[in-house]
């Protein structure tokens, strides 16, 4: 790039020394008005550069603002002045990031004066050296008169030349400082504000942004517009020896920002290999900076940091059109950015003049980055918060809903579980007076018997009397410890294959002494085959507590009909008895799951109400169905169960 630019000077160079300026000057570059001298080695003394300038070979510049490259070389620079006023004039390096600067020109007395300033050099009394460096041009009368300036710097050289006395001075520099405080300020401003937001909500997105902001803040407004001279000399020379570290520091702060603000990891998980690369070369630029690498990092990290960018602005423009509307800001941010870079890039690279606004385009650019991605960051915000009111009205609204279908299921299991227990109660009042009765009547027999106040006689017709008693006890106990299992959850039925007229045939026998009783007539009747899929124990429940109930409740003299008959892939069962008005009337209670209640029989016989029950219960775990039927002074009770 140097060898470029020393081509470039000599094919443009229409004379070996610089062109005269006069005194007063606008406040304008007079870079096109000086000559340039390169030293290879660092080796010249004056009296060799003056000797050579005397050659001509000095090469006339042909830029406003001279751009040097980056070069371990000394640059000496010739440039003459015309002061025909008695005022003193300034000559002006308008540029805060040069390392030395040695200025050689005469005093009144002829004697060659050398005053050294720079960067990275100690005050000097007879320099004013802010973020640009004043030297005095004395008064020269009509006569034009030669001074030199050495310069060297570790960094990219690009010199800006002014001559100015002190009234146009003091009012171009009122119009820097001011336009140049504002965006100072706003990053300022931008850094404590975002401060404070990580310390009220703990979101470690405005924590990366805020060390974004403030190594920024350093890099470019303390190095390159140079005010770190505000901080004392110590402070100026640590930031001008160390830059770079500040700008790696900036770009892996910016890149955790992006992170969390895009949510890399969610939205574009494309992007985190490319994320991680770039942190990676930035942790090794910033390690290289913190060694001393200024030289070698100071073209790299232009390149770097326009590669940064357009990497964020890509992951924004991604995690836009997945749905993260703040992203827009963050995608203008960005642009403004890299655009910045780019009109620098072209600088620095001789495809466009520089000029003194050129060097605000960068801290302009970052101004309007920071300015966008507080938006995106208040918009992220607003977006969040809006989200979680929308989850917290949603949440509201599925708990009063909850809590309405609670109220209605706790109120419902509230009334069911009154009605169980009063049930339960009626239960256990039927269960102590029915069954205590026959067994009181049995302990008489049996003490009556052991007193030897029976004869044989007397205890043959009471033991027969209470025989029927003990066979109701016996079903009553069964039923009992039935409807027991239910209620623990035991486990449910075992089915297979058993041939149902088997079944009723035999129970027909076990209740004949029952029937004889009441003269009632049992009679079966069946139509196919009746072997069925079911659980035998439970079945054989069911078929007894309904041939029990029919004999319980059939008048004296009437006949009990089983029928059985085959109806494609099931076997329907019915039992029929002739009933009182009264019983045929109560029939609406008999399958209410919450229902049961003993009642007398014909001849007054006792139960406790679970029989029905617990056959409903049975019948439709064996996959069948239970209906009761009140016809001409008729009560048929029927199920169907699977065929085998």
């Amino acid at each position: 790039m140097l060898k470029l630019a020393l081509i470039l000077f000599s094919l443009a160079a229409h004379a070996a020394d610089p062109a005269i300026v006069s005194v007063p000057h606008a406040y304008e570059n007079i870079g096109k008005q000086v000559s340039v001298l390169k030293d290879q080695h660092n080796s010249y003394t004056f009296d060799q550069v003056t000797s050579t300038a005397a050659a001509g070979k000095f090469v006339r510049s042909t830029e406003s603002i001279l751009n040097l490259g980056n070069s371990a070389s000394a640059f000496w620079i010739k440039i003459r002045y015309q002061n025909p006023g008695t005022q003193t004039a300034y000559l002006i390096v308008d540029v805060p990031n040069i390392d030395h600067i040695d200025f050689y020109a005469a005093d009144g007395r002829g004697v060659v004066v050398r005053r050294h300033t720079g960067s990275l050099s100690a005050p000097n009394p007879d320099v004013v050296a802010t973020n640009q460096y004043l030297f005095d041009l004395l008064p020269t009368g009509v006569q034009g008169k030669d001074v030199y300036l050495k310069i060297r710097s570790s960094n990219i050289m690009l010199v800006a030349l002014k001559i100015a006395d002190a009234k146009t001075l003091i009012s171009s520099s009122n119009y820097k400082l001011g336009f140049e405080a504002i965006y100072s300020g706003i990053l300022i401003m931008l850094f404590i504000f975002n401060v404070f937001l990580f310390i009220s909500v703990k979101d470690r997105t405005y924590l990366y942004y805020s060390v974004y902001i403030a190594a920024l803040l350093i890099y470019v407004v303390l190095y390159l517009r140079g005010y770190s001279y505000i901080l004392g000399p110590d402070i100026r020379r640590f930031v001008n020896l160390y830059p770079h570290v500040f700008a790696s520091l900036a770009t892996i702060a910016a890149f955790f920002f992006s992170w969390e603000f895009l949510g890399i990891k969610e939205r574009v998980p494309k992007m985190v290999p490319v994320y991680k690369v770039m942190v990676g070369l930035w942790i090794i630029l910033l390690i290289i900076a913190m060694f001393g690498g200024k030289s070698v990092l100071a073209v790299l990290v232009n390149y770097l940091t326009f590669i940064s960018c357009m990497v964020a602005w890509y992951a924004g423009l991604c995690a836009y059109r997945n749905g993260l509307k703040p992203a827009l800001y963050y995608l203008i941010a960005w642009f403004a950015v890299a655009l910045s870079f780019v009109i620098a890039l072209l600088g620095l690279t001789h495809v466009i003049p520089y000029y003194d606004l050129s060097y605000e385009v960068g801290p302009i650019g970052t101004t309007i980055e920071m300015l966008f991605l507080s938006f995106a960051l208040g918009d992220r915000f607003n977006h969040i918060r809006q989200e979680k009111n929308r989850i917290k009205k949603e949440n509201l609204k599925l708990i009063l809903s909850h809590n309405e279908k609670l109220e209605f299921v706790v109120e419902e299991r509230t009334r069911k579980l009154s009605k169980a227990n009063a049930e339960k109660d009626k239960l256990f009042s039927i269960i102590a007076h029915d069954l205590r009765s026959p067994f009181n009547s049995l302990v008489s027999i049996l003490e009556l018997n052991d007193n030897d106040m029976l004869n044989l006689e007397e205890l043959k017709m009471l033991l027969q009397e209470t025989r029927k008693n003990v066979d109701q006890i016996h079903l009553t106990l069964n039923n009992l410890l039935y409807w027991a299992k239910g209620q623990m959850e035991m486990p449910g039925s075992n089915p297979e294959d058993f041939d149902l007229e088997a079944m009723a045939e035999r129970l027909i026998l076990v209740y004949q002494p029952l029937s004889m009783s009441k003269n009632v007539q049992l009679i079966t009747s069946t139509s196919g085959s009746c072997n069925v899929f079911a659980d035998v124990n439970e079945i054989n429940l069911v078929l007894r507590n309904l041939i029990d109930n029919a004999i319980k409740f059939s008048p004296q003299n009437s006949v009990i009909r089983i029928v059985m008959e085959q109806q494609d892939s099931k076997v329907q069962i019915s039992v029929c008895n002739a009933a009182q008005e009264s019983r045929a009337a109560k029939l609406e209670t008999l399958l209410d799951p919450m229902e049961f209640s003993s009642t007398p029989g014909t001849n007054n016989e006792q139960g406790i109400g679970l029989g029905l029950l617990l056959c409903r219960e049975y019948i439709q775990l064996n996959g069948g169905d239970m209906q009761v039927v009140a016809r001409d002074h008729q009560v048929i009770i029927s199920f169907s169960l699977p065929a085998a």
